[in-house]
């Protein structure tokens, strides 16, 4: 008698996308310096598309939340995702470009780097809500923040109601905005 392997476990990943650029450089410029870069490279990127297909290639079953834009990255996305076994469902075609950054990294390794999100920026709660039922039939539910705030917490909140495990990486950070019209008390 065999036994039958268990089914990978479901992970839902609220992604973002970023079509990352980069410059390697002799040393990072000074402010209104151009300096000629000695290397260029171009790959998808962003913090919850690497999770996703991190956890995808580990051997988990993902889908995943995107908001890409209506722009050749966003096809290039779609056909990283088909190639990488990640479920597509929730990924959302939004007006306007998907996210871009842009990095000049010095031969020391240093780097600066400046990020459009674009479309990230677009996802509602109702997106989250959209994917109801794929968060509750997750075993983990992961986000970060840069994916619209309003779907993360909606889709953690879900998560939480069902008792599914929830990961969050709080980058990049965000300051607390004040309360309007209310002040602290202690």
């Amino acid at each position: 008698m065999t036994a039958s392997a268990s089914p990978p476990p479901r992970a839902f990943v609220l992604g973002n996308f970023v079509q990352a650029c980069c410059w390697q450089v002799a040393r990072l410029p000074a402010p209104g310096e151009t300096l000629q870069a000695h290397g260029f490279h171009k790959e998808a990127g962003g913090k919850g598309l690497n999770v996703a297909v991190g956890l995808q290639r580990l051997g988990a079953r993902v889908q995943t939340l995107i908001g890409c834009g209506q722009d050749a990255a966003a096809d290039e996305l779609l056909a990283l995702l088909a190639t990488e076994g990640v479920d597509a469902t929730h990924v959302h075609r939004l007006p306007g470009p998907s996210g871009w950054g842009a990095g000049l990294i010095g031969a020391d390794g240093h780097n600066t780097i400046a990020v459009y999100p674009g479309a990230n920026g677009l996802l509602t709660a109702a997106h989250a809500e959209a994917a109801r039922s794929a968060i509750e039939a997750a075993a983990l539910v992961c986000g970060q923040f840069e994916t619209a705030l309003p779907a993360v917490q909606v889709a953690l909140e879900i998560a939480h109601r069902q008792g599914v495990p929830t990961v969050l990486n709080p980058r990049p950070g965000r300051r607390r905005r004040p309360r309007c019209g209310r002040p602290r008390t202690r």
